[in-house]
């Protein structure tokens, strides 16, 4: 690779790596480095085996496996173990890397560090959880409807004391439970 297109690799802000067909970097730019916490010196050889699970790895095995099998880059989310312990979610695209003469020698892509972004999804569907038991489970009754007065949703206290079935409910006007 020229030196113009290295430079460019280490300028973007995604992390961009090399892996030859056994699963081990042949190299890495400084956000990868930075992604796994170790220097690029130290990631230079190491096999994807070495930052991952058992179950990780065949996952990623797999992947890589149908890249090299049909050609066609993938993109796969999994969680690395770093050197300390802790572990990060990473998002990463595989593609084939070719040499001049288009033989497959092994592997490229761009790797993304996306724990915060997991981490946040998961701490919304906590929410959303917590927030839909709330709903379900109040004493009062709780009813949202459209605009025009029909209902959208409802608790299971509404179905309790009108009598009627969500199902009854759901689509029809309000005023079919309100007090006359």
């Amino acid at each position: 690779m020229n030196t113009r297109n290295r430079k460019i690799l280490e300028d973007m802000q995604e992390g961009y790596y090399e892996i030859d067909l056994s699963g081990s970097f042949t190299y890495v730019n400084d956000i990868v480095s930075r992604i796994a916490e170790l220097n690029k010196e130290k990631l230079i050889g190491l096999n994807f085996t070495e930052y991952t699970t058992k179950s990780t790895s065949h996952h990623i095995f797999k992947t890589f496996n149908n890249v090299f099998k049909t050609g066609i880059p993938q993109r796969i989310e999994y969680e690395i173990i770093l050197m300390n312990g802790d572990k990060k979610v990473v998002e990463n695209s595989v593609s084939l890397l070719k040499d001049a003469s288009g033989k497959v020698i092994g592997f490229c892509g761009l790797v993304t560090n996306i724990t915060k972004r997991k981490r946040l999804e998961e701490q919304l569907r906590e929410n959303r959880e917590r927030y839909e038991a709330l709903f379900e489970n109040a004493n009062e009754f709780i009813i949202t409807t459209d605009a025009n007065g029909y209902v959208k949703r409802l608790n299971r206290k509404v179905g309790e004391e009108s009598g009627y079935t969500r199902k009854e409910l759901i689509g029809q006007s309000i005023l079919l439970i309100a007090h006359p």
